[in-house]
């Protein structure tokens, strides 16, 4: 992944929207993006985001990347 495309999907951490957020985690599972940056994210996710789907979603990418 480029550092432009790579800049553009960490923000994708950070939206606004649920769903956004929740299809990012399922697309680091997917496409098994290993970047440090990427399980920073994750684990942010993980330990403050108040949508349990989102927490759940964040979970299930997290052996993707480690």
């Amino acid at each position: 992944m480029t550092g432009k495309l790579l800049a553009a999907f960490l923000r994708c951490f950070d939206d606004e929207f649920a769903a956004v957020r929740a299809e990012t985690c399922t697309a680091t599972g997917r496409l098994r993006l290993r970047h440090q940056q990427v399980l920073v994210k994750l684990a942010n996710l993980i330990s403050t985001d108040p949508i349990h789907r989102v927490k759940a979603l964040a979970i299930q990418g997290l052996p993707a990347v480690v």
